[in-house]
C-alpha cells in the first residue's frame, strides 16, 4: 500500500510539473534578437530595469555604439560592460545620476580619427564626467 501511494504521488507530481512547463511554454513569447543586444542591456540599465518595448527606443544607443566601434578596436559587449561600470563610478563621484548613454556619448566624443585601441580614451572620457 505504501509503495503504491509513493508511486501515485510521484506520478501526480510529474503530471503537475509537466502541466506547469506546458503553461510556461505557451505563455512565453519569442524574444527578438535586438532584445538581447548590448544596446538593449544599456537601455535596461538606464531605464531602471525596464526593457525597450520597440527597437526604435534603442536607436540612440545603436548610433553611438556604431560610431565607437567604427573608430575603436573593441567589441560591443566590452563597450557596454565598461559603460555600465563607468556610469556607476561617475555617478558616485559626481553626486548625480550619469546614464550609460551619457557615457557612450563621452566615449564617442573622444574617439581617434584612425581606428585604434581606445582604452585610455575611454578612461579619460569617464574622468571628465565625474
Amino acid at each position: 500500500m505504501e509503495v503504491t501511494r509513493r508511486v501515485g504521488l510521484a506520478v501526480l507530481a510529474a503530471g503537475v510539473l509537466g502541466a506547469s512547463i506546458a503553461v510556461a511554454d505557451a505563455s512565453a513569447r519569442q524574444r527578438e534578437p535586438w532584445e538581447s543586444s548590448p544596446d538593449a542591456a544599456l537601455y535596461i540599465v538606464d531605464h531602471h530595469g525596464n526593457a525597450a518595448s520597440h527597437i526604435e527606443l534603442l536607436l540612440p544607443y545603436a548610433r553611438v555604439m556604431g560610431w565607437i566601434l567604427d573608430h575603436c578596436k573593441t567589441n560591443a559587449g566590452h563597450v557596454a560592460d565598461r559603460a555600465i561600470d563607468d556610469a556607476d563610478q561617475a555617478s558616485v563621484l559626481a553626486g548625480k545620476h550619469i546614464t550609460t548613454l551619457q557615457v557612450l556619448n563621452a566615449y564617442a566624443a573622444n574617439v581617434p580619427k584612425v581606428r585604434s585601441d581606445c582604452t585610455k580614451r575611454f578612461a579619460d572620457a569617464e574622468a571628465r564626467l565625474e
